[in-house]
């Protein structure tokens, strides 16, 4: 069952955002995570976040998921995100 990471970032550092997204994506798709969509077209509906960019990427089920994000090419390149962004994350399951 694929399930659906969607990410709502508020960036900080673009250059350094930049650079986590240049090396998050092979890694992404070697876990054969799949980008759906990314935007910085939002159009807030009453909340107090309000985010620079949306992302949701699919991967064929959580266990690939676990994997890409415990694995040692990310957590190599996760610092880059976590310095770069404020951001909310959800996993949600198709069903």
């Amino acid at each position: 069952m694929s399930i659906f990471l969607i990410a709502c970032i508020k960036i900080k550092n673009n250059e350094m955002y930049q650079d986590y997204i240049r090396k998050a994506e092979p890694i992404i798709k070697k876990y054969q995570g799949k980008y759906i969509l990314r935007s910085n077209k939002i159009i807030n509906s009453n909340s107090k976040f309000n985010p620079d960019k949306i992302i949701i990427i699919e991967f064929p089920d959580i266990d690939l998921y676990k994997s890409c994000f415990a694995s040692e090419e990310y957590k190599n390149i996760v610092y880059l995100r976590l310095e770069s962004t404020e951001s909310e994350s959800f996993i949600v399951k198709n069903i």
